[in-house]
């Protein structure tokens, strides 16, 4: 897993400075979760602009007891967690945290039912999600493409795996400000919402999608292509981020730090730095496929978010003019 981040973001950001951080690992998330990681990142003098996180767990399993902070399980847990989260963003540091690849219900990773499991951390409004998509024929073609689009990854475009996405179900990752455009529009107009099975007042998740399917990856041995999963396209996101990154400390401005607020306000007054994903669904899990998930839609959508990135120039651009 570490090695294919690591692969990822260095092959579409190279030479910029990347490290991997590790806490200790006693054999179970109660000593290297994510609350732990957040923890120590603060206590350190100096933290990565960008952190890319592969992990998580259905909100229903995350909570590990004991933890660091001395808290029981439950919404005092995700509270503390998103404390050390906001600070990381003051801080300016963003974090992306993949939407995991079990769909709407998490079957196969950490559930074995065909009921709605939303993924923690990526139910936190303080992290930038990351689902997966696929090219796809069916699909919209992308701007100077031919024929070709992007789906929601799922068993219907030829993957083992399908992208996760849904809404939280805890009242400390409560659906943030900068989401209510996006996702009341998303709430009035998606067709077979899984109505009353999900809370709606709950922080939509992903944000964004990148295709997560195929990538090359060496590990020992000959290059192969291994590379699949949300585990694939956060570290590409998070190296896109890197670029943009770059692309500010050239013009002498600083990092951009927490996203998802500038990712909001670009799908509203830029669309075409998004490509927008319209095809798919997150019904399927690992083992199964269930009767409800989520669609994808025109606009935001619980499969694939705002959509992938589509003008990447002209995000450049809007993200270097910021202040």
């Amino acid at each position: 897993e570490a090695q294919m981040d690591i692969e990822l973001m260095m092959t579409v950001a190279p030479n910029v400075h990347t490290y991997f951080w590790g806490i200790a690992f006693n054999g179970s998330l109660t000593g290297a979760w994510i609350l732990d990681w957040a923890v120590a990142m603060n206590d350190a003098t100096s933290i990565p602009d960008v952190s890319s996180l592969s992990y998580g767990l259905p909100e229903i399993a995350t909570c590990p007891s004991p933890n660091t902070a001395g808290l029981p399980c439950g919404n005092a847990y995700y509270s503390r967690t998103n404390t050390e989260l906001v600070k990381l963003c003051t801080r300016g540091s963003s974090v992306v945290v993949c939407s995991q690849d079990a769909g709407a219900t998490a079957d196969g990773h950490g559930s074995n039912n065909c009921d709605l499991h939303p993924e923690f951390p990526a139910t936190s409004p303080w992290v930038t999600t990351v689902g997966s998509t696929v090219p796809s024929n069916r699909a919209p073609a992308r701007p100077n493409v031919d024929s070709i689009g992007e789906a929601a990854v799922s068993p219907a475009d030829g993957t083992v795996w399908t992208t996760g996405g849904g809404f939280s179900s805890i009242p400390a990752n409560a659906r943030p400000s900068y989401q209510n455009t996006a996702v009341e529009k998303y709430l009035a107009t998606a067709k077979n919402l899984p109505t009353g099975l999900f809370n709606a007042s709950g922080r939509a998740y992903p944000d964004v999608a990148m295709v997560g399917s195929n990538y090359p990856i060496q590990a020992g041995g000959p290059i192969l292509p291994l590379g699949d999963g949300t585990s694939s396209s956060t570290p590409i996101f998070s190296a896109a981020v890197t670029l943009l990154n770059q692309a500010r400390a050239e013009a002498g401005k600083g990092p951009l730090g927490f996203l998802n607020i500038m990712l909001y306000k670009f799908a509203e007054t830029h669309p075409e730095v998004f490509y927008d994903v319209t095809v798919g669904s997150n019904r399927c899990g690992e083992f199964l496929c269930c009767p409800h998930g989520y669609d994808t839609a025109v606009g935001f959508d619980a499969a694939t978010g705002l959509g992938s990135i589509g003008d990447f120039s002209a995000l450049r651009s809007l993200v270097v003019a910021l202040p």
